[in-house]
């Protein structure tokens, strides 16, 4: 697992690291890494060198088979990391299957650092669904804090709230 690992932090090909991947129902036990605190710290380190795709992929396939715990513990790990942390959370955004709880953490990152990513601004205006999934009124209050702090994303603003809506009257 450690070799795996550190072949996708340091091979420079995009399609040897996609090999890597590929192999990595072999190569990989998602509970090893999470279970072996020294194997899970030299995933964080890695990623907080060099955050490449295919290592983010990995690390969201641990959360998504390990959980809530998990997916704080690797926050906490990146916190000084922001830019990976995003990308992390947007990949987790992403997933049909994840535990709602996990979605949650994930939008209230995406959320708190929409002022200062680009690629998170990008995301909720691209896919304001995918906040609606989430816990609506943790996802509402966030919204609304935004709206007071970054007025000039308005317009975001009014879709991710009419998503909300809508996905609340579902609901109800």
């Amino acid at each position: 697992t450690r070799i795996g690992i550190a072949l996708l932090a340091k091979l420079e090909s995009t399609t040897l690291r996609q090999l890597v991947m590929t192999l990595s129902p072999f190569l990989f036990s998602t509970k090893a890494i999470q279970d072996d605190m020294e194997t899970f710290q030299q995933l964080i380190s890695y990623l907080q060198a060099n955050s490449n795709p295919e290592l983010i992929l990995l690390v969201v396939r641990i959360i998504q088979a390990q959980g809530k715990t998990c997916f704080e513990n690797i926050a906490l790990q990146l916190d000084s990391n922001e830019g990976c942390l995003v990308d992390i959370c947007l990949q987790i955004l992403k997933l049909d299957d994840i535990a709602k709880e996990t979605l949650t953490n994930a939008a209230k990152i995406i959320l708190k650092a929409f002022g200062s990513s680009e690629q998170a601004r990008l995301f909720v205006a691209n896919n304001p669904d995918v906040l609606a999934k989430a816990d609506l009124s943790m996802a509402s209050l966030l919204i609304i804090q935004l709206m007071v702090e970054y007025p000039q994303y308005d317009s975001i603003y009014q879709t991710v709230l009419r998503e909300i809506v809508v996905t609340a009257k579902a609901n109800s």
